[in-house]
């Protein structure tokens, strides 16, 4: 997560949020990207260990899942997509990173709304630098809804 964005109508995540309802919005889950897998960044996921980064947002919780494609630095600035590790599959998840993959499920997540609702689903993708500098893609996303 970015450090310093703990809101949730700010890009709060280098990543993916879901939510709904507008006026705030109402936190569902968060895909985020963590700097890399085993270095002691301030970027790098909460759930590394023995170096985690920063925890997220209180809206957040533990209804989220962060991984990073980059194993360690140095790390391209030219726009470069780490592609060889994808991102939130729960697989290859070395070094510190290794306890971000041990969430029963993963890909999938599966969240129980406190209360039904009609609102309308948003998916945004939030970075706090232009895309070449962070860029991240997305080759497809399921969601299922049910009652």
């Amino acid at each position: 997560r970015s450090p310093r964005r703990n809101s949730i109508e700010e890009s709060y995540v280098d990543g993916v949020s879901i939510t709904h309802g507008k006026n705030p919005r109402k936190h569902i889950w968060t895909y985020a990207i963590g700097l890399t897998e085993i270095n002691d960044y301030p970027h790098d996921c909460p759930c590394n260990s023995p170096n985690p980064g920063p925890s997220p947002p209180a809206f957040v919780g533990s209804d989220y899942h962060c991984e990073s494609g980059l194993y360690s630095a140095p790390w391209s600035t030219d726009g470069a997509m780490y592609a060889d590790d994808v991102m939130w599959d729960g697989k290859r998840c070395d070094g510190d990173e290794g306890p971000c993959c041990n969430k029963t499920g993963l890909p999938w997540f599966c969240k129980e709304l406190s209360q039904p609702t009609t609102d309308d689903l948003e998916v945004r993708f939030c970075a706090n630098e232009d895309s070449d500098k962070e860029n991240a893609a997305v080759e497809f996303m399921d969601l299922y809804i049910g009652q």
